[in-house]
């Protein structure tokens, strides 16, 4: 890696952990003390420190890495652990949110604290953005749900036809969820007007 790599311990995570300024994540040496059967007594023993390996657990290419505290696990997002270390812990309503190198840059530079509203805005802008169908949590068919705001079925109707919960298109009719078929989400609409008027200038 590059050789101004620089690393810093990670608060809260038991003094055992550092991020990389490069977005990577290692375990430090440490001894732990416990009972060997071979031995017949409890021992110290010795863990060599290494570069923990990341996962991409989702189709939104966010990095985590799973992290040992007090004999459980933990899967951290690595960007957020990043932050941790070099820049301190979050303001109140505060996330971890990825800058123009995408959610696969967790150097520090690409990385910043801020509110779940501007994260959303970075992934209209990214073109990462998903609504309705396309969300990983959707159950409902487009066509099926305009249907249903159109007056076309009724919720039980739609329910009868997809075998899901009539409540899912109930909600939708309601305005509750689906809010961007029909009109954008307020987030969408004034995000992508103001990528369109810097396009222009």
């Amino acid at each position: 890696m590059n050789s101004e790599e620089i690393w810093k311990d990670i608060p809260g995570y038991g003094g055992h952990y550092q991020a990389s300024s490069l977005g990577r994540i290692r375990s430090k040496d440490r001894i732990v003390r416990k009972y060997s059967a071979v031995a017949g007594k409890v021992v110290d023993q010795l863990y060599r420190g290494r570069i923990i390996g990341t996962k991409t657990p989702n189709d939104e290419g966010y990095m985590t890495v799973h992290l040992g505290i007090d004999g459980r696990k933990h899967c951290v997002q690595v960007g957020r652990l990043v932050l941790l270390a070099f820049v301190g812990e979050p303001g109140a309503g505060e996330e971890c949110c990825h800058g123009p190198g995408g959610p696969a840059d967790n150097s520090v530079g690409n990385l910043r604290w801020d509110i779940h509203l501007e994260n959303n805005r970075d992934r209209v802008r990214a073109g990462t953005y998903k609504v309705g169908a396309e969300h990983h949590a959707t159950v409902a068919t487009e066509d099926v749900i305009l249907r249903v705001k159109r007056g076309e079925l009724t919720p039980k109707q739609a329910a009868s036809l997809t075998g899901l919960d009539y409540k899912i298109f109930w909600r939708a009719k309601r305005g509750e969820t689906w809010r961007h078929l029909g009109t954008e989400a307020k987030l969408l609409e004034q995000t992508r007007r103001e990528i369109g008027i810097k396009e222009v200038a």
